[in-house]
């Protein structure tokens, strides 16, 4: 999986977890893994990269994440924001 491809795949994940759950909550980086099917401490890279573009907020030590509205953004379609 490409590096573009997981970070959509994370964008994904966490957008389900929207949609899914009445209340949704942070999502942590072990069931992201297991959604996607990759290692955790790759996950854990993306997160970072993420969180500081803004499209995620994620805790300090990358172990829970929320999508933000500019990932939200990109999800529906608005590419224009680098991920």
């Amino acid at each position: 999986m490409s590096h573009l491809e997981l970070k959509k795949g994370v964008l994904q994940v966490l957008v389900d977890n929207i949609h899914n759950n009445t209340t949704p909550h942070a999502v942590d980086s072990d069931s992201i893994a297991r959604a996607l099917k990759v290692e955790r401490m790759d996950v854990i890279d993306v997160l970072k990269s993420m969180h500081e573009k803004g499209v995620i907020i994620s805790s300090e030590e990358n172990q829970y994440s929320i999508i933000t509205g500019k990932g939200v953004e990109y999800i529906n379609g608005y590419n224009h924001i680098q991920l």
